[in-house]
């Protein structure tokens, strides 16, 4: 019973934690079975009886379920237009992930994924890491979500993060996303330098800043010189394995001064360790920039930031990750730049 009480405290989840407590009852009748002998009263016996038979029909809620027709029904739609369309690997949610995949033997695979403010990302939990490569396996794959995932992604505004899906179909109430390639091979923080492809960052309203402004038309991070210093971006707090790495950027400058408008750099351990960093030019103008920079060990918590000295109007429009050689990391020492604030969480 003790060993029970911290998954029943939470009242919220009582219908799911409840289940825990079938082992515990069990012992407990078993135990006053094997001590029924020990009550002389007859009366008292067939009471604690009685008792024991009302409270065990509460359990026919739990032992038959009511009727599942509706659920079976969208499961059933949903395996007809995956067959029909030669889909055998996708992405959803935990609760609408592993059952399609039991339901089919494995003939269909769909990977436990979280929908977050900042983009659908691998669901680590009850799950193997090689779910989440994508360079294991080839084809189209997709993403299935309930109407009201579909409807939270869209008005987040994290659809646009995702490359555009070849198709949309719909099986039911559930939207099914498919797309030419793996979804995993475009989006941060699935893949972490086995492959060679680039991994945007996507920018959002909600993306971490403390200065400047979402633009939702170009999809843009603006800041201005009233804005003052500060960051312009930064997170998302990914992990990279050892390899190298090229950080991509592009971002419109307009400046009357002749200083450089910020820096960008790459840290690791939030703000601890610093793999590279270049500031950023003085002039006017359309700029991309490529900053290269190795990761040596494992690391956590990767930031991508961009700092803003508050001289210069920046319109921050994309930002992207490409993965190196993961064998054979380069020998390049981090690039020295200005001590910058660290930020806090």
């Amino acid at each position: 019973m003790l060993t029970n009480t911290p998954d029943y405290s939470d009242v919220g989840a009582a219908r799911a934690s409840a289940r825990y407590f079938a082992p515990s009852i069990v012992l407990l009748l078993l135990a006053f079975a094997s001590m029924a002998h020990l009550i002389q009263s007859a009366l008292v016996r067939a009471a604690v009886l009685a008792i024991a038979l009302i409270v065990s029909t509460s359990a026919w809620a739990v032992l038959v379920s009511g009727d599942s027709s509706k659920t079976d029904d969208v499961r059933s739609a949903v395996l007809k237009v995956l067959r029909e369309n030669g889909l055998t690997h996708g992405y959803a949610s935990y609760w609408n992930a592993g059952v399609y995949t039991v339901l089919t033997s494995q003939e269909v695979k769909i990977r436990q994924v979280q929908l977050t403010d900042r983009g659908v990302i691998p669901m680590r939990h009850l799950s193997a890491e090689h779910w989440y490569r994508g360079g294991e396996r080839s084809g189209p794959t997709f993403l299935l979500l309930t109407d009201a995932e579909y409807l939270s992604l869209r008005d987040k505004g994290l659809l646009g993060c995702l490359h555009s899906p070849a198709r949309l179909l719909m099986a039911s109430s559930m939207h099914i996303l498919v797309y030419d390639r793996d979804l995993s091979q475009t989006l941060l923080g699935w893949e972490d330098g086995r492959s060679n492809s680039e991994r945007s960052v996507c920018l959002l309203a909600q993306t971490p800043r403390t200065v400047g402004k979402f633009v939702s038309e170009s999809r843009a991070l603006v800041s201005s010189p009233k804005d003052g210093a500060g960051y312009l971006m930064f997170g998302p707090y990914i992990s990279l394995r050892p390899g190298n790495y090229v950080y991509r950027t592009t971002l419109q400058i307009e400046s009357a001064r002749d200083e450089s408008a910020g820096l960008i750099d790459v840290t690791g351990g939030s703000g601890k360790q610093k793999f590279a960093a270049i500031s950023l030019p003085t002039k006017t103008g359309t700029y991309t920039i490529e900053l290269p920079f190795s990761v040596r060990r494992d690391a956590k918590e990767v930031e991508l930031r961009t700092w803003v000295s508050g001289s210069a109007t920046v319109t921050f429009t994309s930002a992207s990750l490409i993965g190196g050689d993961f064998n054979n990391p380069s020998r390049m020492h981090p690039v020295e730049g200005p001590k910058l604030p660290n930020v806090v969480r």
